[in-house]
């Protein structure tokens, strides 16, 4: 009768909506256990496929639930079902900043890389860019990878610029072009002069301040080297007050690079050596407890 279909309905909405969400919820934290306790990575994605289910019938979308699905499917190997869950992400505008809303391109691109398909993962991580050209680091210093590991450094030059050019305040760009100018072109005015601008628009980024000094310390280096095989005692000892010149200049930025990160080795190994070289007896012995405290 008509008060029969009435409770009825009664019980389904309490079903649906007082019910199945605790539902929802076991399902998760069980998909949860068993991918930190078991790395069980395919059976954590069949729960959280099961709390997604539960929780479409009461008409909500768990975005959350939905990254992890993408998540542990993509450690599963389980490719055509990360693809299509980072794909609905992407859709969904998941994340709750530009930066992580970039990060969906970016493990997106991971995945069709891995499927074999160069050209859509070169595809995605370049629309992340140019969606949060502010906030897409992670991708750009990926696609540079990418290029290098690939024989294209003019290429990885060539991107670089242009984003550059549509982020011009980015010093993660900077220091990866100085990076390449260093490494790849051997070209260390190029270098400086970008590890310089990396620094000025962030003067407590750790990578330049520690390359920048690296670069002026292998200088001094090469022009000690130079200097040892010199006959010529007039000429050995303006190659050694040249070679000293360079190891002042190193001095501040490994210096402010040991400031950032008191326990990165190379710069105080870096530090150990200049000081020695410059006679800074007592600053040589401080680093040399420094290192021994970490070793």
């Amino acid at each position: 009768d008509q008060k029969t279909k009435y409770v009825d309905q009664e019980l389904l909405v309490d079903i649906l909506m007082n019910q199945f969400p605790p539902l929802s919820n076991i399902f998760v934290n069980k998909g949860v256990e068993v991918y930190q306790n078991d790395k069980d990575y395919k059976k954590a994605y069949e729960l959280f496929s099961k709390s997604l289910f539960v929780s479409g019938m009461s008409m909500k979308v768990d975005t959350p639930v939905i990254y992890y699905s993408a998540i542990v499917a993509e450690k599963a190997g389980m490719y055509k079902e990360a693809k299509e869950t980072f794909d609905l992400l992407i859709k969904l505008n998941y994340g709750k900043d530009d930066k992580e809303r970039a990060t969906n391109y970016y493990f997106l691109g991971n995945v069709q890389k891995a499927m074999g398909d160069t050209a859509k993962f070169l595809e995605t991580y370049k629309k992340g860019i140019t969606k949060y050209p502010n906030a897409s680091s992670v991708l750009v210093v990926e696609l540079i990878n990418y290029y290098l590991t690939s024989g294209k450094a003019q290429e990885a030059l060539d991107y670089l610029d242009m984003a550059i050019k549509s982020t011009p305040d980015n010093a993660t760009y900077y220091f990866a072009k100085g990076s390449l100018y260093d490494n790849h072109f051997k070209d260390a005015k190029n270098a400086s002069e970008n590890y310089l601008k990396a620094i000025s628009l962030d003067p407590n980024y750790f990578d330049p301040q520690y390359n920048m000094g690296a670069l002026y310390f292998n200088e001094a280096v090469e022009i000690i080297d130079q200097a040892n095989k010199e006959n010529d005692n007039t000429k050995y000892k303006a190659l050694k007050a040249k070679s000293e010149e360079k190891l002042k200049a190193a001095l501040p930025y490994l210096e402010k690079a040991h400031q950032l990160n008191d326990q990165d080795k190379p710069t105080l190994e870096s530090l150990k050596n200049i000081y020695y070289r410059l006679g800074e007896t007592v600053k040589m012995e401080e680093v040399k407890k420094k290192l021994d405290a970490i070793k």
